[in-house]
């Protein structure tokens, strides 16, 4: 408020306001560390639907994203949690496949009591230095623009679910992203 009442009518395009929105999106990443830390809120639900939902939400198109699975693939879960680390997985793999123009595929299911997302792009690739994408703060992409906190935010909201996420190098290129969890031991438990 203050700076906008010194800057006045130019604070809309000033280094000042760019520097306020930065500030406000680096507190939304660490609340959605945050979250991806709480503990899950278990429930059933549509994993195939959730996706779907997922890609509308994040406004990518059909050349963009698609999902193969229409059919509904039951799972038990937070899907909170789950919505985290795929919000991050979709923008990751759309944005290393717009220099391709190829389209990322999602697939999900569900067996033996494990639920899964295989997210699989044709593009530019993991870096070298493949282990350090874990960590806050490291990104190949624009540091105005990112801050490096979306894939340990995917991480962490996986791991809160009990789960894994890993990222492979595709044979004739591109990362497949993979998203794995184990409900059945948590319906065992809950039948004793």
């Amino acid at each position: 408020m203050f700076a906008r009442d010194e800057i006045g009518a130019a604070f809309e395009t000033s280094k000042t306001a760019r520097a306020i929105i930065r500030i406000r999106e680096f507190l939304q990443a660490i609340q959605r560390l945050n979250e991806a830390a709480s503990s899950p809120q278990l429930i059933e639900f549509d994993l195939g639907n959730l996706i779907v939902e997922e890609i509308a939400n994040g406004k990518f198109s059909q050349d963009q994203l698609v999902a193969t699975r229409s059919d509904p693939v039951i799972v038990k879960g937070d899907p909170n949690l789950l919505k985290l680390a795929l919000q991050n997985a979709f923008r990751n793999a759309v944005e290393a496949s717009e220099s391709t123009g190829k389209q990322v595929v999602v697939n999900c299911g569900a067996s033996s009591g494990k639920a899964w997302v295989a997210i699989l792009d044709e593009g530019i690739g993991l870096p070298e230095s493949a282990t350090k994408v874990w960590m806050p703060g490291v990104t190949k992409k624009s540091k105005e623009e990112h801050f490096g906190f979306g894939l340990p935010i995917a991480r962490r909201a996986i791991h809160s679910l009990g789960g894994c996420i890993r990222l492979y190098p595709r044979e004739h290129g591109g990362t497949a992203c993979e998203i794995l969890w184990v409900f059945e031991q948590q319906r065992q438990l809950e039948d004793e």
